[in-house]
């Protein structure tokens, strides 16, 4: 009975394995495996520490290793986890007696044991094309998530902000023009929700240059709600369709990391020290149409970044993005 039960309990161990495999790599849906979630914040957890203790390009050097670890980790324990159960298997069948003076048991444990260790090449075999999978997904993901962000930060003249970009964009193009940058942002916002909740992985991967995706999300954002505040009937059409997915995706995001949601009416984060008096003169100077006064847009802007702002600094916070806010 003791050898039947280590043989169901490594069966169950192979099951259960596959199944988390094929819950991260071939069905995530927006919700990876518990190993996917749980490889992550161990290893964010132990780096986060000393990386906060350090400063600038050392902490990066340090945060670049998280990402890395927890895919390395998840593949380990898949690997020693199959291993494990096929192991058991193998000891739970071994000496299960089936008449050792008969010939036709002899030959029956002899194809048993073969056909156990077949299976369990091909099991490490698939399982390692899995994660090779799994990898390639991740960093397509990543590529889809940086390149737009870099873009960003060579189309500013300045520090990229806000004000800057819809400057920019007002002086070089049109309300067209303005419209296509918003529609290509709300398919980026829409892609980084997906690729991120399916793979928390990819929160951890860190930015290409100096521009992160968090916030270049609020830039793009902000652009589209100092849109909406100022000009409410001339705001291009995806203005409000991006400003909703960003207000549906950052929240989401932000509690997947573990922040809790903000309840303030308005919302000043990162804007603390800029004045919206500059805000709105920058804006109406680079072609945006006042449809409401300066105070009346201040109040419509603030309560429109209420619904991602607060999430976007969270999430620059525990991710230890020096650049957010």
């Amino acid at each position: 009975m003791s050898h039947i039960a280590v043989a169901a309990l490594g069966a169950a161990l192979v099951l259960l394995t596959w199944l988390s495999v094929i819950r991260t790599v071939y069905t995530p849906r927006q919700r990876s495996s518990l190993m996917g979630r749980w490889t992550v914040r161990v290893v964010a957890a132990i780096i986060r520490a000393p990386a906060r203790l350090t400063h600038n390009a050392f902490r990066e050097r340090i945060l670049d290793y998280c990402a890395p670890m927890s895919l390395l980790l998840a593949g380990s324990a898949w690997l020693v986890s199959a291993t494990a159960g096929f192991a058991l298997l193998a000891w739970g069948t071994e000496d299960v007696s089936f008449g050792a003076s008969h010939l036709a048991g002899f030959f029956f444990m002899r194809s048993a044991g073969a056909g156990l260790a077949a299976f369990a090449l091909l099991s490490t075999g698939l399982m390692f094309a899995s994660f090779v999978t799994h990898l390639m997904r991740v960093m397509s993901a990543y590529g889809r998530r940086e390149r737009p962000v870099a873009r960003l930060a060579a189309q500013a003249t300045e520090s990229p902000n806000a004000e800057v970009v819809l400057a920019d964009y007002l002086r070089t193009g049109s309300r067209d023009h303005l419209d296509s940058m918003f529609g290509e942002w709300s398919a980026w916002l829409a892609d980084v929700q997906t690729t991120h909740l399916s793979y928390p992985v990819m929160a951890h991967l860190r930015p290409y240059g100096t521009l992160c995706w968090a916030k270049a999300a609020l830039i793009v954002l902000d652009c589209a709600a100092i849109t909406e505040a100022l000009a409410p009937d001339w705001a291009p059409p995806n203005t409000r369709p991006l400003l909703a997915i960003g207000s549906y995706c950052l929240p989401r995001l932000a509690m997947q990391l573990g922040e809790d949601e903000s309840r303030s009416p308005v919302s000043y984060h990162g804007r603390e020290t800029r004045p919206f008096a500059d805000t709105f003169r920058l804006a109406v100077k680079g072609g945006l149409p006042a449809e409401r006064g300066e105070d009346a847009a201040e109040m419509a802007f603030l309560r429109i970044r209420m619904r991602y702002a607060p999430y976007v600094i969270a999430i620059g916070e525990r991710l230890l993005y020096h650049d957010v806010g």
